[in-house]
């Protein structure tokens, strides 16, 4: 008896559903909130794993409205075997921004508004010539020094020293100086 139909069976419930592989990513409203936004994530989620057989090539897209930091944690699940090769990539439309061979977890700012590509590839092993393997893409915009209330500190600095310093009202001299 083969392995492979009982494989097959343990698989089906751990492969997402088509819009559970989400091809665009964007942080537009994690950037106005200032908090860390999981753009992406498949280890939380026990129907998001992404489903090898033989070799893969995913790429997703993401879009980013501002400057901050971005994460990727690149996952293999070992199951039913582990992979034969696990590769990583973040491009933009010109060249490669950051390379990680095998899991791992690569951290990277980001200058936006920008449009990136997260690129997996991956080749299955084994009898069955299956695998799994998670991405989890995260970003962490970066906050803004408030501008309005070091400016308005600058202006009051200004005017006292103006205040404290004007031509039209006469020099203090110590006339009581003690003489020698």
């Amino acid at each position: 008896m083969s392995r492979l139909p009982v494989i097959a069976a343990l698989l089906l419930p751990v492969v997402a559903p088509a819009w559970a592989h989400a091809s665009t990513l964007s942080a537009g409203s994690a950037a106005a909130a200032g908090g860390v936004q999981d753009l992406f994530s498949l280890s939380g989620d026990p129907v998001g794993a992404r489903l090898v057989l033989g070799s893969s090539a995913t790429v997703t897209t993401i879009q980013l409205d501002a400057a901050g930091t971005l994460s990727f944690i690149l996952t293999d699940k070992s199951f039913p075997s582990a992979l034969a090769a696990l590769s990583f990539a973040v491009t933009d439309a010109n060249s490669a921004l950051a390379t990680m061979t095998g899991p791992g977890t690569l951290t990277m700012p980001v200058a936006g508004p920008v449009t990136l590509y997260a690129d997996v590839f991956a080749t299955a092993q084994g009898v069955a010539n299956t695998g799994l393997y998670n991405l989890q893409v995260d970003f962490a915009p970066t906050v803004p020094v408030p501008v309005p209330a070091s400016g308005l500190l600058l202006g009051a600095a200004i005017i006292a020293w103006r205040l404290n310093v004007r031509p039209d009202r006469p020099q203090r001299h110590n006339c009581h100086a003690a003489v020698a």
